[in-house]
């Protein structure tokens, strides 16, 4: 599936499809997508603690 995915992407009409409705493309693969999520976790959970909510 993440090859599908990857390949359609790269494609010339998603690009276009992206464009025609002022889409920002978002797409990562599964280990940049969890890289991402654990920063924005981590992030939260200082944020979190400072408030005093954790």
């Amino acid at each position: 599936m993440i090859d599908f995915v990857t390949k359609l992407n790269a494609s010339a009409q998603w690009k276009q499809e992206l464009e025609t409705r002022k889409w920002t493309d978002a797409f990562m693969t599964e280990r940049p997508f969890e890289r991402d999520l654990a920063k924005d976790i981590a992030e939260k959970e200082i944020l979190m603690k400072e408030l005093g909510l954790a």
